[in-house]
């Protein structure tokens, strides 16, 4: 199951115990739960699931910004990896090639060593592609928490927004209701 806010996560738990405790009273759920429904939800309560929502969102953020930096330093270690395992594989076909040019024998045939050489070439070149995977690997996850970011500070900024402003009509309503 998948969740557009947290909002959604509030509304799933509250819907779920809502009809929990209407299992529990023994009412038959269908119109008990359309009575629920078509209720309309005070400023005030939407206010409140606002501001219940607004910690979770400095968690997720707080979450993402963790995420961001292990990611961060993760990258910065594979690319180290791969550096290393590129000099590797520059040493080894340095080292294949003047034994291949150095120890052709008479028979035209290469040596023990040339083809051990190569061999450490190829094992080498496998280290440099899983090496450039892991990189690649890194990056995009750090794209998605990257963007993941982004979204959870929008909708909280949209969260906070709907806060003030449900803040300020509750307050007009409770003046025009005192005048």
């Amino acid at each position: 199951m998948e969740f557009r806010g947290f909002l959604g996560v509030i509304a799933y738990c509250e819907v779920k115990s809502c009809i929990e405790t209407l299992l529990k009273e023994g009412k038959e759920l269908l119109p008990s739960i359309a009575n629920i429904f078509r209720r309309e939800i005070s400023n005030t309560d939407k206010l409140k699931y606002l501001k219940a929502a607004l910690p979770l969102y400095d968690d997720a953020i707080t979450s993402d910004e963790h995420a961001i930096e292990k990611s961060n330093q993760k990258l910065d270690d594979a690319k180290a990896e791969l550096a290393e395992r590129e000099q590797e594989l520059a040493c080894s076909q340095r080292k294949y090639e003047e034994l291949r040019m150095n120890s052709v024998g008479l028979d035209g045939k290469e040596s023990d060593d040339v083809e051990k050489a190569h061999l450490k070439v190829a094992a080498n070149e496998h280290e440099v592609y899983v090496a450039a995977h892991k990189v690649t690997d890194v990056e995009e996850r750090l794209s998605f928490s990257r963007k993941h970011l982004e979204k959870i500070q929008a909708e909280k900024s949209k969260c906070t927004s709907e806060i003030q402003k449900l803040s300020e009509k509750i307050a007009k309503d409770t003046e025009s209701e005192s005048a």
